[in-house]
């Protein structure tokens, strides 16, 4: 699982509620660092920020999916501060597989990781 989010306390976040999953994280603070991580070694999903400087969330996201076979296909899930109903059907309408408004909840990152993994293996060290 790969969290991309340039402020460090929401990566903190994130990454405390997946743990609590037992899923192992991997971390970008930026868009670019996101996707060379992405194309070094596909994640089996990525939780991004949409709001960065420099490369922005949608940014990212169609660089991802430019990305050569399984590594443009990863679920990759919207984690944003943009928290309206118009937002999240904007994100989803643009390509992106899942929607997390911020703060996160330890329930609303359970259900994205089970909605992706259901058979309880996700990102399991």
């Amino acid at each position: 699982m790969l969290i991309v989010d340039d402020i460090a306390t929401n990566r903190l976040v994130a990454r405390a509620h997946l743990r609590l999953l037992g899923v192992a994280t991997d971390e970008a603070a930026s868009g670019e660092a996101a996707v060379e991580s992405i194309r070094a070694a596909p994640p089996d999903m990525v939780f991004l920020d949409m709001n960065m400087p420099g490369m922005d969330g949608m940014t990212t996201l169609r660089q991802i999916r430019k990305l050569p076979s399984r590594a443009a296909r990863v679920p990759v899930i919207a984690m944003t501060a943009d928290a309206t109903e118009a937002h999240r059907r904007k994100y989803l309408e643009a390509g992106l597989d899942g929607y997390l408004a911020k703060p996160l909840t330890p329930e609303a990152v359970a259900e994205m990781v089970a909605r992706f993994a259901p058979r309880g293996d996700f990102g399991r060290p």
